[in-house]
């Protein structure tokens, strides 16, 4: 298993930029925070402004998630669309199918997945490859886009901080496609968590460490919003719309419809249309549910630390790490995490 990155950017205010190993005084010479002593001695190393702006990359296939939503789905549309028109059309028991081969003869119905395909021909190829492409890696790498509000830090570097969602960037190539995180009532602490943060000082310089946090997290349904939203800038339609481009429902109809065995031929050409519509519908419900598969209800974070190393700019967070879990429609995984982080 290859280790999860997590890129964390820490927006810093600028009158909090400069970190040292010395107390941090007011003007009354106590330390950040209301229990600072009189004299600074144990005060707060580490001022830390109150709001951080935090994206975080998830790769979520070297926690052993490995989620593939709809390839098996359209790999199959591909490899051999007439046998999967009838599986899917038999799935959602599209009338229009059950019509069509109570009429015919097995000579002619045992044929009816062959002669599709045979009308198909390559000519959806390119569609497919795309869609099959960008399932395996719409949900790869994840962006976690949120906000971290700390507050002031106590005389032994303590504080409260609360974490809250804002959006999610699935990656597709080079380009990222950004989706709102919608508020989950039925999700405990979907969205919004609260935690504990601690800095500490050493000989080499600072640690602030991250207490446990949980968000209950819709990754799958924004994955697809993401998804689709990626198709259509792409192909200028839906995906429903796509596989009505890549499978010529009336084309085929046509064909196979004039497609005679013996002296009879198969005929009913609106059925046959009813046929691979019914499909088309039944295979983008599909996709859209097996993305759904991978809502999680939990994601944990665990605990995580990281080094702050004072810069020109402000600081970096340096040798970060997360100790983390998701469920995502598997049970719970363990999702280990590294970080790093600069203010600005």
């Amino acid at each position: 298993m290859s280790k999860t990155t997590i890129l964390l950017v820490a927006c810093l205010l600028p009158a909090c930029a400069a970190l040292s190993n010395s107390p941090h005084t007011s003007e009354n010479g106590g330390g950040v925070g209301e229990g600072a002593s009189d004299n600074g001695d144990d005060a707060s190393p580490l001022a830390v402004a109150s709001k951080f702006s935090l994206i975080s990359n998830f790769s979520i296939t070297s926690g052993a998630l490995a989620p593939e939503p709809a390839y098996e789905l359209l790999s199959d549309l591909d490899s051999d669309p007439g046998r999967a028109l009838i599986s899917l059309a038999d799935a959602a028991g599209v009338p229009a199918a059950e019509r069509l081969f109570d009429a015919l003869p097995s000579s002619l119905s045992n044929r009816i997945g062959e002669w599709m395909t045979e009308a198909i021909g390559d000519d959806g190829n390119a569609e497919f490859q795309t869609l099959m492409a960008w399932t395996r890696v719409v949900l790869a790498d994840v962006e976690v886009h949120s906000s971290l509000e700390i507050g002031a830090l106590d005389a032994e570097g303590n504080a409260v901080a609360s974490h809250t969602l804002t959006s999610l960037g699935f990656h597709f190539g080079d380009e990222v496609v950004e989706e709102d995180i919608p508020q989950i009532d039925s999700l405990p602490g979907a969205g919004h968590a609260e935690l504990t943060v601690t800095s500490a000082a050493d000989a080499e310089g600072h640690t602030v460490r991250f207490g446990e946090h949980r968000f209950g997290l819709l990754f799958g349904d924004a994955a697809y919003r993401a998804f689709e939203s990626r198709v259509q800038s792409q192909f200028g339609t839906n995906v429903r719309g796509l596989l009505a481009e890549a499978i010529d429902c009336p084309s085929v109809a046509e064909s196979v419809a004039n497609r005679c065995v013996l002296g009879v031929c198969v005929g009913h050409t609106a059925d046959l249309v009813g046929l691979c519509d019914g499909a088309l519908d039944r295979a983008a419900q599909e996709i859209r549910d097996q993305f759904t598969v991978f809502d999680a209800e939990i994601l944990r974070l665990q605990s995580g630390e990281a080094r702050v190393i004072p810069t020109a700019d402000g600081s970096e967070l340096q040798s970060g790490r997360w100790v983390a879990e998701a469920e995502l429609g598997q049970g719970l995984r363990e999702l280990p995490a590294s970080f790093v982080g600069a203010s600005f």
